[in-house]
């Protein structure tokens, strides 16, 4: 994990409609480049508005958003999807597509108006594929997917991409253990590949599986930020969910007690 920011967030403030209480109320924070970063808070403390402000998918009524030291004004719409990746929460696909084909769509940043995909853009597909374990599904319509394949193929398609940072939204979320299992460690081999990783969630015992630097917030405001390490505490972790919650360690690492 390196010592500069991939991404950084100044005195952030966004209303939805301009309206309204603040989602997010004057935050600022740093993704570190390299990391695998887990922002922790409960539901509605503005996890998945922040993932959206950092992809450029919203802007802020006041703050500023930078990647890699430059304003995230400066980029193109497709320019800025080379460099950020999501995967969303739940993502619903509206036609039957095959798996190859609906990960070719993560080539879309990289293609020309009206170019069709290359013999290249096909083998980054394919690599794609290969990393997330979906070779043998490729020809199979997504639609008759289960749910851990069909986050696996989201995944690929991000990867598709070639982010240099790739954000995901509760990507474990109403998966088995099997297929978490599988999605996580996919993760551990992407960000040991060098990609920089944000993912939200609201279980702190994820995040303690994956993360190596942690932030929380609650109501929009940011509660705690730094090295998991150092950050993920009892004393944080309860301003953070308003409820007491304890901390306990099994076989050196933490574990994250549920009220009782």
């Amino acid at each position: 994990m390196s010592t500069h920011p991939i991404i950084s967030l100044r005195d952030i403030r966004f209303q939805y409609n301009g309206v309204g209480k603040p989602v997010l109320n004057r935050l600022s924070l740093d993704i570190p480049a390299g990391s695998v970063t887990a922002i922790l808070g409960p539901n509605g403390s503005g996890k998945t508005t922040l993932l959206l402000i950092m992809l450029g998918m919203l802007t802020p009524q006041e703050g500023d958003v930078h990647f890699e030291g430059k304003p995230s004004s400066g980029f193109s719409r497709s320019a800025l999807s080379r460099l950020i990746g999501l995967v969303p929460q739940g993502e619903r696909i509206a036609f039957n597509f095959s798996v190859f084909e609906y990960v070719m769509m993560g080539r879309a940043p990289h293609l020309g108006t009206l170019s069709t995909p290359t013999s290249g853009d096909e083998h980054v597909v394919e690599t794609s594929l290969k990393q997330a374990g979906l070779m043998r599904l490729r020809d199979r319509s997504i639609n008759a997917l289960s749910s851990g394949e069909r986050q696996l193929v989201t995944i690929a398609r991000s990867l598709a991409q070639q982010p240099q940072a790739l954000l995901l939204d509760e990507p474990t979320t109403h998966l088995d253990l099997h297929n978490r299992s599988k999605v996580l460690d996919l993760l551990r081999v992407l960000n040991q590949n060098g990609t920089t990783l944000v993912v939200t969630t609201h279980d702190p015992n994820a995040a303690v599986s994956l993360a190596n630097y942690i932030i929380m917030l609650r109501e929009g405001r940011l509660v705690a930020a730094g090295n998991a390490r150092d950050v993920l505490t009892a004393e944080n972790l309860t301003k953070t969910y308003a409820l007491p919650i304890q901390m306990t360690h099994v076989d050196g690492r933490p574990v994250i007690l549920p009220p009782g």
